[in-house]
């Protein structure tokens, strides 16, 4: 029986060996690939395992399987999927460009036309008279990380054009899409065990939420404060007061921090509902002078581009990851693979591991200058 180091190296050739034949021209589109009994006695795997390692290529429409054919290099369809990403009119945030980018990566995987333009453009190729007229473009499909206007959305339901939609966005909530998001609660969970596998017991959660806001407002934070009450339940919540109604989410961390800075003898680890909350409080920290040693073991959920700047543990959303997903999503829908009612796509969220994982992370933080001092 071979080991199972011999057996991952088989499993890299066969893999290799696929890319190449299916790229390089030796198999023409329509052609016929070795199968999977053969695939099996040359590289000396199992069928079942040469039906995993070819898998991926299936679900990309790279290889076909024909009953009565077998395995066939997959030909372009005459009619080539084209999918939209809505840009949001004004600037484009960091998370909308991280979205666009997985979805046009997931679309070229696919083989799929990927368009990115504004709602004003998109309802002119939507427009029925420009597209009967044989001048428009296509669409088959479109992404929007940011809000919808309402009459779009009702235009493409109309228009049975599949959607795939933020679950944080604003929206028509009658009008049916598929949307898509983080598992938030299993975030929330996992910051959580990520305190308890260390011996941190005693934590609390900084939320961007209020008990009072609902539908979609702050729903990641509410979410995340759930799985993390899962995991360490009884603990005590910390949610920003509303100082004004034009306040800025630095002005709410700001206020925040000053709730909770006071209170850490009581803690030994704060999880922050987003990385904004995080910053406050280690500028609340930086501005009180407390000694490092005396700083919580911090938690965040990423949402900043550039993490090195961060020296705390993070729940990651890899927005590039739910761009990439909302481009099988309507995949699915444009080829008929899925019929069925609108549905909820969760993209699970990965613990980044920092200095901040250990009760001594200030010090050393502030040893190799990570966090600027106070003057």
């Amino acid at each position: 029986m071979a080991s199972r180091q011999e057996t991952a190296r088989r499993r890299q050739e066969l893999s290799d060996h696929l890319k190449r034949i299916t790229t390089d021209g030796s198999v023409r589109p329509g052609g016929r690939l070795p199968s999977l009994r053969q695939l099996s006695a040359e590289f000396d795997l199992s069928m079942p395992i040469v039906s995993k390692v070819l898998q991926p290529l299936v679900d990309q429409h790279v290889v076909r399987s024909i009953r009565g054919q077998g395995l066939v290099l997959a030909e372009l369809d005459s009619t080539d999927l084209t999918f939209v990403f809505l840009r949001t009119e004004s600037a484009s945030s960091d998370q909308e460009v991280r979205a666009r980018f997985g979805f046009e990566r997931g679309c070229a995987e696919l083989g799929a036309t990927c368009l990115v333009m504004a709602p004003t453009q998109l309802l002119a190729v939507l427009d029925p008279h420009v597209r009967d007229s044989g001048a428009g473009l296509r669409c088959d499909g479109v992404f929007s990380w940011g809000r919808i206007d309402p009459s779009l959305s009702a235009m493409l339901a109309e228009q049975a054009v599949p959607a795939v939609l933020s679950r944080y966005a604003e929206r028509d909530p009658a009008v049916p899409h598929d949307l898509i998001g983080f598992h938030d609660v299993d975030g929330g969970r996992k910051a959580a065990m990520h305190l308890l596998r260390r011996g941190l017991s005693r934590s609390a959660f900084v939320g961007f939420h209020r008990d009072s806001d609902i539908g979609l407002k702050r729903i990641w934070s509410r979410e995340r404060e759930q799985g993390w009450a899962e995991v360490l339940p009884g603990g005590r919540t910390f949610l920003v007061p509303t100082v004004s109604s034009r306040q800025t989410a630095a002005e709410s961390a700001a206020c925040v921090a000053a709730q909770v800075v006071p209170a850490l003898a009581e803690f030994d680890a704060l999880v922050a509902a987003d990385d904004i909350v995080a910053g406050g409080i280690v500028d609340r920290l930086q501005a009180d002078r407390i000694e490092a040693q005396d700083w919580p073991v911090l938690v965040s959920f990423e949402t900043l581009p550039d993490v090195a700047q961060h020296v705390w543990t993070s729940v990651c959303p890899d927005r590039e990851l739910v761009g990439l997903q909302a481009s099988r999503l309507l995949h699915d829908r444009a080829t008929g693979r899925h019929h069925g009612p609108p549905r909820e796509e969760l993209v699970d969220m990965t613990v980044l591991t920092r200095m901040s994982s250990h009760p001594s992370w200030a010090v050393d933080a502030k040893t190799w200058g990570l966090i600027p001092q106070v003057a």
